[in-house]
């Protein structure tokens, strides 16, 4: 698969937004926001809950923590970046470690307890939203989920490429798994290269989440019921 990124031309850059075109495979159109801005991050809640009538919100958080065992959780990389997917809509919240989160990303969304929201190294991303004070009341790690419908246990510890080569029969480009210095994801501005690769992995575990809940029927009745 090819990805390519580009300002959007329609929305201009400005100091507390930049907003991009991302395009995989000259088909898919993703619609990238990056923002810390409460007035500019309700706009996006406004565009993009309000056509969710599945309720599903991918979330994912970079840099990625590593999945070798031995390393312990005090040296995994702090998390320096939100990348948050309804649909081809995708928003980009940098973080700092003395800043908290936005409030009405907290209020609006990840206190929201409609919203089911599916990631890669979810429990990673829930440990340190608790730490900040916010809890995902109904969330899932996109492999359990994937490992579940499938009875593919050992689905349950491989990679993004290989669950979105079983779940949407697509198969990514490695570069999509390469791994960035840790460095830049503290930049003050990310780069179009960070931006992509985290929209698009964000992109797609929406897509298999979708793909997985919205087509069976038993996995509807198992996120009501998570909901409750």
């Amino acid at each position: 698969m090819s990805y390519t990124i580009q300002l959007d031309p329609q929305v201009p850059v400005t100091a507390d937004q930049s907003c991009y075109i991302v395009t995989i495979d000259e088909a898919t159109i993703l619609r990238v926001t990056v923002t810390t801005d409460d007035a500019r991050i309700q706009e996006w809640l406004n565009l993009t809950l309000l056509s969710n009538g599945d309720n599903i919100v991918s979330i994912h958080a970079e840099p990625r923590p590593f999945c070798c065992e031995l390393v312990p959780a005090c040296a995994q990389p702090t998390i320096a970046a939100l990348f948050i997917a309804i649909g081809l809509h995708v928003l980009v919240v940098q973080v700092r470690c003395s800043q908290a989160l936005p409030q009405i990303l907290a209020n609006q969304l990840l206190a929201n307890r409609r919203l089911f929201f599916i990631g890669m190294n979810q429990a990673h991303t829930s440990r340190w939203l608790r730490a900040r004070g916010h809890n995902l009341n109904n969330c899932m790690d996109v492999r359990s989920l994937v490992a579940g419908i499938t009875g593919r246990e050992r689905l349950q510890t491989v990679g993004l490429r290989r669950l979105v080569r079983v779940v949407l029969r697509l198969t990514l480009n490695p570069s999509l798994s390469s791994r960035f210095c840790l460095l830049r994801w503290w930049f003050p501005n990310l780069s179009p290269e960070l931006v992509m690769q985290g929209s698009i992995r964000a992109f797609m575990v929406f897509g298999m989440a979708w793909a997985i809940l919205c087509a069976s029927p038993s996995m509807r009745h198992l996120r009501r019921r998570r909901r409750r």
